[in-house]
């Protein structure tokens, strides 16, 4: 559609649908960091027969998407 031809509640649409992905985006890169990181501790965790790993794998997940959310989306105007 060019862009003289656009109504303004259709630029509010697709800039709610922009929010919208970049919320989920953000959500999904969170859970993902903390799942992750924690399975590859809880597989450490058996391996080496110890049993904090698979914590230490979430906190640093988390921590690290967090930086990561914070890094890609953080510095938006």
């Amino acid at each position: 559609m060019p862009e003289e031809d656009r109504r303004p509640d259709e630029d509010a649409r697709e800039e709610a649908r922009l929010n919208d992905s970049v919320a989920w985006n953000a959500a999904s890169y969170l859970i993902s960091g903390i799942v992750g990181f924690g399975l590859l501790g809880l597989l450490l965790d058996r391996l080496l027969d110890t049993s904090f790993l698979a914590v230490v794998g979430s906190l640093g997940g988390m921590a690290l998407s967090i930086y990561y959310v914070w890094f890609r989306y953080g510095s938006r105007n």
